[in-house]
């Protein structure tokens, strides 16, 4: 929760640019989470 704060700070150019570092391809990392959608919304 803190961290998410201070990225909030950022200049969105700064935030691209983090992204960019860690994902050039901008690629859908939520695609492995496997997440339980039915059982997320109760």
């Amino acid at each position: 929760m803190v961290r998410e704060r201070q990225f909030k700070k950022w200049k969105r150019s700064w935030k691209i640019e983090l992204i960019e570092e860690m994902n050039p391809n901008w690629s859908d990392l939520s695609m492995n989470w496997k997440l339980n959608y039915n059982r997320l919304r109760k």
